[in-house]
């Protein structure tokens, strides 16, 4: 059967027509399941920021001579954002897990006084560590992404992300009574690569 221009030209319009619909009904209902999860995204960043705060304060206790007393102050505060303001509804699976690792890490700390009142190094490293994991978890949360350390919710290997709790400088080693104190020697440039030199052409004559 041989096609009329007319009939060509009235299938293409219905093909077209047809191709329009179909786009804008994948369009809304594309628009329809993200709907939901914007929204929420919105509603966690209402909600996380003061817990972003209060955890970010935690840096300080990077510094080995922190209070260990002060440690239950802090974990209060957690418990007030989770349960006072009810905050703690909107959390993430992954997120709730990190804050409830937080809390401990909190509560043990405080709990063992077996060296001293002053934190001391590792446990200090040990909140870092803890806060800086709820803290990219949160971020991940009201962003979309993925947490950037391992064991996030999130599926393969996560690039490697900069910290979000910032290090304060190390203090310096301690030194015994009379001992020197070393200068510090600048590394030395490198030395520049000498230029290959040709080598030489050998010439060889025929024996007659």
């Amino acid at each position: 059967m041989i096609l009329t221009g007319s009939v060509v030209v009235a299938l293409a319009a219905v093909v077209g027509v047809l191709s329009a619909l179909l786009t804008d009904r994948v369009r809304a209902a594309r628009d329809r399941a993200r709907g939901p999860d914007r929204e929420l995204r919105a509603r966690r960043l209402d909600a996380y920021a003061p817990l972003y705060r209060r955890v970010g304060a935690l840096s300080r206790y990077r510094v080995t001579a922190s209070p260990r007393a002060a440690l239950p102050t802090w974990s209060d505060g957690l418990h007030a954002w989770y349960f006072d303001e009810a905050a703690g509804l909107l959390l993430s699976d992954d997120a709730h897990r990190r804050f409830l690792d937080l809390l401990d890490v909190l509560a043990d700390t405080a709990a063992d006084d077996t060296h001293g009142p002053r934190l001391v190094e590792a446990e200090a490293d040990r909140l870092w560590r803890a806060g800086e994991a709820l803290l990219r978890r949160l971020a991940a949360d009201v962003s979309g992404g993925r947490a950037g350390d391992a064991g996030a919710g999130g599926r393969g290997v996560a690039a490697p992300q900069p910290p979000l709790l910032p290090e304060p400088p190390r203090p310096p080693a301690a030194r015994g009574p009379g001992e020197p104190v070393l200068p510090v020697t600048p590394p030395r440039p490198p030395r520049p690569r000498e230029e290959s030199r040709p080598a030489l052409a050998l010439q060889v004559r025929d024996i007659t």
